[in-house]
């Protein structure tokens, strides 16, 4: 599955939230580069991909308040829900998740 990064920014309103990747910063910077910072004020940096099919996903950090670093939840949008599974491919191709991945933090 082909993709490109492009500029989100007249794609706001065709986009709608599809789904939640819980993964880490470091690991999306390793697989899509440098994120942009966002023009929505709600969020601080995001990726955004455009497939060969023409499906669109953004992944970014909703309203997280620790900055992306610390961000472990991020919220993926998308023209379809091919967003979300294409996105969920991608990171699940290049990173096995772990348990803590999968229950979060209270593990213990």
């Amino acid at each position: 599955m082909k993709y490109k990064k492009i500029d989100s920014g007249a794609l706001r309103p065709s986009i709608w939230k599809v789904g939640y990747i819980r993964t880490d910063f470091h690991k999306l910077s390793d697989l899509f580069g440098d994120p942009k910072e966002s023009v929505d004020s709600k969020v601080g940096i995001e990726w955004t991909l455009k497939f060969e099919d023409g499906t669109i996903a953004i992944i970014h950090d909703w309203k997280e308040k620790e900055g992306p670093e610390r961000t472990r939840n991020w919220t993926v949008k998308g023209n379809n829900m091919k967003s979300f599974y294409y996105m969920v491919a991608i990171v699940k191709k290049h990173y096995k998740p772990t348990i803590r991945d999968i229950f979060g933090e209270t593990l213990k």
